[in-house]
């Protein structure tokens, strides 16, 4: 089995809610403490920008929590209104 990606937290309100969210069944989760931030920076590559329109946001944003609400039960309910009101403002943008 491969390897899932890595997720290193260092702050332990973030890593309660990847918890909650369900994050630990799809990423390994690693605690790192701010002194090590140097040499784990060193590490660590910047990703490129990508510019975004407003369109452009909003549907990465639904798509984001579209895959969010199908992670666990706890998610589907905290996000579904969210869904369904960027769901009807992209139908009215697009009629």
């Amino acid at each position: 089995m491969e390897q899932p990606p890595t997720i290193i937290v260092d702050n332990p309100d973030v890593r309660q809610m990847l918890d909650v969210m369900g994050f630990a069944r799809f990423f390994t989760l690693m605690e790192a403490p701010l002194q090590q931030a140097t040499t784990l920076n060193n590490e660590l590559e910047e990703l490129p920008q990508e510019p975004a329109d407003e369109e452009g946001l909003r549907g990465r944003i639904l798509e984001a929590h579209r895959i969010l609400m199908h992670m666990n039960e706890h998610n589907r309910e905290q996000f579904q209104p969210l869904v369904e009101m960027l769901e009807s403002q992209d139908a009215t943008t697009h009629h």
